[in-house]
């Protein structure tokens, strides 16, 4: 939050913790608006979940892809 604060973008997105397993933190979303006289981000959603029984099948299909194609073997990471 201390180098969001610094770049001027506060509140620009909740907190975020990533890990081996978690990537991408809590996996909220949200839309924000671009207000380009005053430069600045609005906020002008909340944040709300992702649609995870969908998204993650798509994400690890992908994933899988990914690594086949580039010869990458995938990490076992606990799922924290």
């Amino acid at each position: 939050e201390a180098r969001l604060n610094e770049l001027g973008l506060p509140g620009f997105t909740i907190p975020v913790k990533i890990s081996c397993g978690n990537h991408e933190g809590p996996g909220k979303v949200a839309i924000q608006q671009w207000d380009a006289n005053a430069k600045t981000w609005s906020l002008i959603t909340d944040f709300m979940d992702a649609d995870r029984d969908v998204v993650d099948p798509l994400i690890k299909e992908d994933s899988e892809a990914y690594a086949k194609e580039n010869n990458i073997t995938p990490r076992d990471c606990p799922a924290s």
